[in-house]
């Protein structure tokens, strides 16, 4: 499988997700990776590379796609309309006649497309009691490896002024919220929940982490060991979507993830906190692997979600 058949696919997997709204928007995910196929840029922006432990494009190539974007209007405002470029093109031939067709082609293709927000952030009050707010949270990332991460927080904070400043019924998260928050989102729910736990004044009750990838292929070398016997090689992907939840009202701990990293517990911070965790993880793959993966996933005892795309 090359690059532009792993495009294609990885596309596919993304469309067919189908994720809710602890994640980012897979769609736009989608529609941002699509632009990197030469068929869109037309020669124009630099060839992706995978990062070795996402399968995904690196930071800079979903930057890229946002910088030209943001020039898209200004080359469709300032060059000439794409039949009298495309005639040109064709009859004197020359080098920079190819290439100014090619920017209007790719601008076009860019000026209203949506792409994923390389960072994001919604701060919304759900209800006011006394000196007292609940809030909602909502942060999106997008990591150096190329995985997009949401963080979820829902939280009580006492008084108009804190990591989230309050004004009526609108709230601002404040520069050291969104600092903390986007310098610890690479960590899991646990921990982060330690390090947000002890700000002045604010409660945290429910916070979840939503991640968009890796993608394991064999065009990316990260097939894992645990699947060699599945699919055939060559041809294998898969999307995998990672959900961990922490909340003050889960009823019991739950591990449904095959894949999951050893790691010791913090039962220390649950206790003193008070919250429980959850993690899920699911595939999205091939139609061909749809079966086998889901069977896998049974055989470990984690019957995970497994999707088509």
């Amino acid at each position: 499988m090359d690059k532009d058949a792993w495009l294609s696919v990885t596309s596919h997997l993304l469309r067919g997700a189908r994720l809710g709204q602890q994640w980012p928007d897979v769609r736009r995910i989608a529609s941002h990776l699509e632009a990197m196929a030469p068929a869109v840029h037309g020669g124009l922006a630099p060839p992706f590379e995978l990062d070795p432990g996402s399968g995904l494009p690196g930071f800079v190539h979903w930057q890229q796609v946002v910088s030209d974007q943001s020039l898209a209007a200004e080359a469709l405002a300032t060059l000439e309309d794409e039949a009298t470029l495309a005639a040109r093109a064709e009859t004197r031939g020359l080098p920079i006649d190819h290439r100014q067709l090619a920017r209007r082609r790719y601008a076009r293709a860019l000026v209203d497309r949506p792409l994923a927000p390389l960072v994001a952030v919604d701060a919304r009050v759900r209800r006011v009691d006394g000196d007292e707010a609940s809030l909602l949270l909502v942060l999106d990332k997008l990591e150096t490896s190329g995985r997009f991460v949401r963080v979820t927080m829902a939280a009580t904070q006492a008084g108009a002024k804190g990591l989230v400043q309050l004004d009526a019924d609108v709230a601002t998260a404040t520069a050291p919220l969104r600092d903390l928050v986007f310098r610890q989102a690479r960590l899991d729910v646990e921990l982060l929940w330690v390090a947000l736990a002890d700000q002045p004044g604010l409660t945290i009750e429910r916070l979840e982490r939503g991640v968009v990838g890796p993608v394991w292929a064999d065009a990316a070398e990260t097939w894992p060991a645990a699947w060699a016997e599945l699919g055939t090689p060559g041809e294998r992907a898969a999307l995998c979507c990672t959900l961990e939840l922490a909340a003050t009202d889960l009823a019991a701990d739950h591990d449904g993830d095959p894949f999951a990293e050893a790691s010791a517990p913090l039962w220390a911070a649950r206790s003193r906190y008070g919250f429980k965790v959850s993690r899920e993880r699911r595939f999205v793959v091939p139609a061909a692997l749809e079966a086998p993966v889901r069977a896998w996933c049974r055989d470990q005892g984690k019957p995970c979600v497994v999707r088509r795309g």
